[in-house]
């Protein structure tokens, strides 16, 4: 399937949660004899405004003795003014031209010290290292008594972070909210990412505490926003399209966005006509006229197992439109779109026309109610979400690699530098869970949907008259055409089907559950972490009795009976007794150790992008990277396997979250479970640890589960990953 990938920016159910932080930023590094990022003019060094217990710490320390040794030639009124002017009449002027010559986490490593040191510069008491010891003291004496974060923040983030942590230029800012340890941590290991080693221990302490305190007063709550701290809008855009020009990438993305105008775009199909995926015949009926005639190819689904699985079903289908296939023949510069309603995003997947590389983008947009915050249901879940956009946002698979909105976690199935691969788990006659009006499963599916919306309104851009038309016949040759028929994993239709239908009133009536051995096959391989959630056995994922109210309560929407602000959520209306099988929860009865391999491998495993944090954890614990090269030991390791137990505690909303609520859900007992494992694993438990169960292995028996299928037609090996 296409860009499996879920996004909830500007949404109301935010079920997502980041691995790990992605503070990093194009600048930062340091100069010889400096442990900071030293700023570049006064009006920049400046633009943080010191606190005033800064100021005096400096006038009471350092101040007396630079004007009283060196004020005649560093003193803008002194008789041979000379820069810097760090003995300047106007102590603001002093304390920004000092504040870039001294460390006051290393003392002994001020520039101003160092001059003396090595350089003999105009020691005035005719012993040079005395003079620098005098420095040296009265810097330590400053230190003492100043807010050392503040100083750091000046010294080695504000050029490119911002005054204020807002970023500059594009580059990201500092408003996200994070755990302070969490923040301490990245620090001290990412920060600037030209040397990380700049700022370590007090230094890195003592800066993460300055803008925790200062830039977001929320860091200790939830957090629910997984694209806060990215660029947006036209930012965003220019960093993008300057990526895809240094890469003479030759695609539908650059054509439509990267030209010298980007183009206005305020609703969905105001985005298919700019990517070529127009409905141009709009009125045109029946599965002749699904991707001819003008018109793109589509298909719609009622069930997925990709990152937006909690947000599918029959009556809120995923979209997917591309272009028509050339039989099960190549088709160079291709593009698919998936979109479903309730995230403020679509998914887009392109080839290139001359290497065939795919690369995947997001697009995200806001609609009026997201200025004022106050989206309601009616507003993302019905016809209003495809028109009346305010702004836009594009991400390049690159921009989202460090999140738990990764493509290539999915699409990129033998690790980095492999080619990436379209995915398509239902690939095979009869598409289990897609709409198609001539299959049984299909119908099934399509007459939840018609029951709900009825025969006259247009979905995700596609032609009220063309939706009974929904062929995953089309999807299946582009995926093999191009070359994607060996799927992770395989999900067999035919055989699932059949042996499920041997179940009374399947597969309309999924009230008692299906039964498949074919299925239980492929769902082991995922409890035993070698692919992600397979699509659900039944062909119905809903509850019925749910599914009738939230039917007849958009049939209200749709009849003037209901406001937008009254109409319930939709998409949660999943069988809770089936949330196991559907995926949304681990299997029934593991211990500790399988529970975070079933729940983590997706994101944490040895295939991925080892250079992310998010590689530092692994379901692998002895091969947890440290992103440089090597692996964590000792107390490093300790203090991850303490922020991942930290997770498994966050709230559900909270986007931070191990595992991702979109993925699985723990509950209380199956977190205390994977807690026992990981602090049994420490070198030396934490607190966290001190009331946590002893943990005993006790491993879950599995049916025996079936060879895992090879490849995926873009190279294969370890977590292959999946979705529909």
């Amino acid at each position: 399937m296409p860009g499996s990938l879920s996004f909830i920016k500007h949404g109301i159910i935010p079920f997502v949660a980041i691995s790990v932080l992605a503070l990093i930023s194009s600048c930062g590094e340091s100069l010889p004899g400096f442990s900071f990022k030293q700023t570049s003019g006064l009006s920049q060094r400046n633009a943080v405004s010191l606190e005033a217990s800064n100021v005096d710490a400096f006038v009471q320390t350092l101040y007396p003795v630079l004007r009283s040794n060196c004020a005649a030639c560093h003193d803008s009124q002194g008789p041979t003014p000379n820069t810097p002017f760090f003995a300047d009449v106007d102590t603001n002027v002093a304390l920004g031209e000092a504040l870039q010559r001294v460390d006051l986490i290393d003392p002994v490593n001020s520039r101003i010290v160092q001059k003396l040191v090595l350089e003999s510069h105009n020691c005035w008491s005719g012993n040079c290292l005395a003079d620098a010891s005098v420095l040296q003291a009265a810097i330590e004496q400053w230190a003492g008594l100043a807010n050392v974060g503040q100083v750091a923040f000046i010294q080695q983030c504000a050029s490119c972070h911002g005054a204020n942590g807002q970023g500059v230029n594009g580059t990201i800012g500092l408003t996200r909210p994070l755990p302070l340890a969490e923040l301490t941590t990245f620090i001290e290991n990412n920060m600037p990412p030209a040397n990380p080693a700049a700022c370590v221990g007090v230094c890195a302490a003592d800066l993460a505490q300055f803008i925790f305190n200062n830039f977001n007063a929320s860091n200790s709550g939830v957090v629910q926003d997984p694209l806060a701290t990215l660029p947006e809008s036209k930012a965003q855009l220019d960093l993008l399209c300057a990526r895809l020009a240094a890469q003479n990438a030759q695609n539908v993305v650059r054509d439509a966005f990267c030209g010298a105008v980007p183009p206005a775009i305020t609703s969905l199909r105001d985005l298919q006509a700019a990517l070529g995926l127009a409905f141009t015949n709009p009125n045109a009926a029946g599965r002749r006229n699904n991707g001819r005639g003008g018109n793109p190819a589509f298909t719609l689904v009622g069930h997925s197992s990709s990152l937006v699985a909690r947000f599918t079903n029959p009556i809120n289908p995923r979209a997917l439109i591309f272009t028509p296939p050339n039989g099960r023949n190549q088709t160079p510069g291709l593009i698919a779109m998936g979109f479903v309603r309730g995230d403020q995003f679509a998914e887009l997947v392109v080839s290139d026309r001359v290497t065939n590389d795919l690369q995947f983008f997001l697009f995200t947009f806001k609609q009026q109610c997201n200025l004022t915050n106050s989206c309601a249901i009616g507003e993302l879940l019905t016809p209003a979400v495809e028109r009346n956009w305010v702004d836009y946002t594009i991400y390049g698979q690159v921009d989202l690699a460090n999140t738990v909105f990764d493509c290539l976690q999915c699409h990129q199935t033998g690790g980095p530098g492999t080619p990436s691969i379209l995915r398509m788990q239902e690939l095979a006659n009869p598409w289990n869970h897609f709409l198609r009006n001539n299959r049984q499963g299909g119908q099934v599916l399509l007459n939840a949907f018609t029951a709900a919306h009825g025969t006259n309104e247009d979905y995700a851009g596609i032609p009220a008259a063309l939706i009974p038309a929904s062929d995953p016949a089309l999807l299946e040759d582009l995926v093999r055409g191009n070359g994607f028929g060996n799927q992770p994993n395989a999900f067999n239709s035919g055989l699932i089907e059949n042996q499920v239908n041997q179940t009374p009133g399947q597969p309309a009536d999924n009230t008692t559950p299906g039964t498949s051995a074919e299925w239980q096959r492929i769902y082991n391989n995922t409890v035993l972490g070698q692919f992600i959630a397979v699509p659900y056995h039944d062909i119905l994922v809903t509850d019925p009795a749910q599914l009738q109210s939230a039917t007849q309560a958009y049939q209200n929407f749709l009849g003037g009976a209901l406001t937008a602000a009254a109409l319930p959520d939709i998409r949660n209306i999943f069988m809770t007794s089936a949330l196991r099988d559907i995926g949304f929860r681990v299997m029934a009865g593991l211990d500790g150790q399988q529970i975070i391999t079933q729940a983590c491998t997706q994101c944490h495993n040895s295939q991925l992008d080892q250079t992310i944090t998010r590689a530092r954890f692994n379901v692998d614990l002895n091969a947890m990277s440290d992103t440089l090269g090597g692996v964590l030991t000792g107390a490093a390791r300790d203090a991850e396997l303490g922020l991942a137990i930290a997770r498994l505690q966050l709230p559900e909303n909270d986007v931070r979250r191990m595992p991702p609520a979109l993925f699985k859900t723990l509950d209380a007992t199956e977190i205390a479970a994977a807690t026992s494992y990981l602090c049994s694993q420490m070198t030396t438990p934490g607190a966290q640890c001190v009331n946590a169960q002893a943990f005993t292995p006790n491993p879950a028996p599995l049916p025996a589960a079936g060879p895992p299928p090879g490849g995926g037609g873009g190279g294969g090996g370890g977590f292959r990953g999946g979705g529909d």
